[in-house]
């Protein structure tokens, strides 16, 4: 495997979580606490993790939403492995995204809609991470995406953005429709929030993304690391 990818350049697609990572609605906070250091006399430095499952780069699961909607178990591990990623770009004009994805979809050639598996938006916004406007005034998605992806994307299995939600904090209850939408335990669409795309465009040849998601039983959100491997 490291031979196949040896010739290519493999970057995150994930944040850093760190004392400084945003929250939505800033209702969270990072904390690694030291609770042995060698420092101190300590042999071994270890830490403890305090934090929300849906702080920094996540996956946002059926069950977030939905009592019976799945969990990590009930995902293979292959899942997690996407051969055929695309990336947009889109300069969102309104607080709830809709035609501006519909018009970049619609300008590629059906044989790439066909096969994508996971679907990244750049919409500018990761730019902001360090504002309070990244977490206070971000734009949402509209719950129409699902039905339009699921028409046009038939082998979508992952929705990514460089937003900190598909929630957009000015407009909750559409946010809280979109996430039924596609978290919807029939044939849900897995949400990757808060991605790391400044190393990439629309014109980036991305060949595969690895999630790497945090095997967390039964959870909600999954924090994760997102690989890209591009020519």
């Amino acid at each position: 495997m490291w031979r196949l990818f040896s010739m290519s350049k493999i970057i995150y697609l994930s944040h850093l979580l760190e004392s400084k990572t945003p929250s939505y609605g800033d209702r969270s906070v990072f904390q690694l606490e030291n609770k042995r250091s060698i420092k101190c006399g300590d042999h071994a430095n270890e830490s403890f993790l305090h934090m929300s499952v849906h702080l920094g780069t996540h996956i946002d699961m059926p069950i977030h939403f939905y009592a019976n909607g799945q969990s990590i178990e009930d995902f293979p591990a292959s899942f997690w492995i996407f051969d055929h990623p695309v990336i947009i770009e889109i300069q969102p004009k309104d607080q709830i995204i809709y035609h501006e994805i519909e018009k970049a979809l619609n300008d590629l050639p059906d044989n790439i809609k066909t096969k994508c598996d996971l679907l990244i938006v750049k919409t500018g916004m990761g730019k902001l991470r360090h504002l309070p406007k990244y977490w206070e005034n971000n734009p949402g998605f509209s719950p129409d995406l699902y039905a339009y992806f699921r028409s046009t994307l038939p082998s979508l299995r992952v929705f990514g953005f460089d937003s900190i939600s598909l929630t957009g904090f000015q407009n909750r209850d559409i946010g809280k429709i979109a996430h039924k939408s596609f978290l919807n335990p029939e044939s849900p669409v897995l949400l990757l929030e808060d991605m790391k795309l400044d190393e990439i465009n629309s014109t980036t040849q991305l060949k595969n993304v690895i999630i790497a998601p945090l095997c967390l039983a039964k959870s909600d959100g999954l924090p994760c690391t997102a690989i890209g491997v591009t020519s």
